[in-house]
């Protein structure tokens, strides 16, 4: 990334958060993944692979349902899904502590190429602990976004909804990426989509604490990408 969009980024997540640029003295990378594993012609299976090109936390991709998530060189695919399945999510490591000084961003690219009911989105968030179901046990400040350009974000669970894409959706099938922020120091969360603000929220002490990963996931008949899947820490 270049200087110049380095000192944006930085500028908009500290923005978004209420800190001044200033307050914000470096970002360093936990995950990146391109999913560069695998081809469309013999993709492979998420499940067990590290994040590439970046892991500093030596950790490897896990989930305990289905087996829909494969990467074929380029994006992590969810294809072939049948109602029974239900969705599924997959998780990598992530433990915030409140008032420890940083601000964590988890951004990624979604494709959803087909279906568009409600109930079929796919999504990504943080979460307390891994689940076969596609929305963890316990999950917060998370994102769904569907087919129809429209989706929504909720603080927990399906509670709390502080996103409503639906309101002002993009246009059907458009590739976004989203970025969700969270100043562990305050609990602040942001979320933007291709740039714009899609909503606030403020998450608890004890629920800052209590996170364990960060998660992506489907659910029900579902199908589309994932790419340009990325981790960070901004130190104050």
């Amino acid at each position: 990334m270049s200087t110049i969009k380095n000192s944006f980024l930085v500028a908009a997540v500290a923005g978004t958060l209420g800190l001044t640029a200033a307050g914000v003295v470096s970002a360093r990378v936990v995950y990146r993944d391109n999913f560069a594993r695998g081809t469309p012609s013999s993709p492979m299976a998420l499940n067990g692979t590290k994040p590439s090109p970046t892991d500093t936390a030596s950790a490897t991709w896990a989930y305990t349902g289905q087996t829909n998530f494969n990467t074929n060189g380029t994006d992590l695919v969810v294809s072939s899904v049948t109602p029974s399945n239900n969705g599924d999510a997959a998780f990598l490591p992530l433990a915030p502590k409140y008032g420890d000084g940083q601000i964590i961003s988890i951004s990624v690219t979604e494709t959803p190429t087909a279906n568009s009911g409600d109930g079929d989105w796919l999504g990504f968030g943080f979460a307390t602990s891994k689940s076969a179901f596609s929305v963890p046990t316990h999950s917060f400040a998370w994102i769904l976004y569907r087919l129809n350009g429209g989706g929504q974000g909720f603080n927990n669970m399906t509670n709390d909804k502080f996103v409503n894409i639906d309101n002002a959706p993009y246009a059907a099938g458009t590739p976004v990426t989203f970025t969700t922020t969270l100043n562990d120091n305050t609990g602040a969360v942001s979320v933007t989509g291709n740039g714009r603000l899609l909503g606030t929220t403020t998450l608890t002490s004890t629920q800052v604490n209590s996170i364990s990963y960060v998660f992506l996931s489907y659910e029900n008949t579902a199908t589309g990408n994932f790419s340009n899947f990325s981790v960070k820490k901004y130190r104050r």
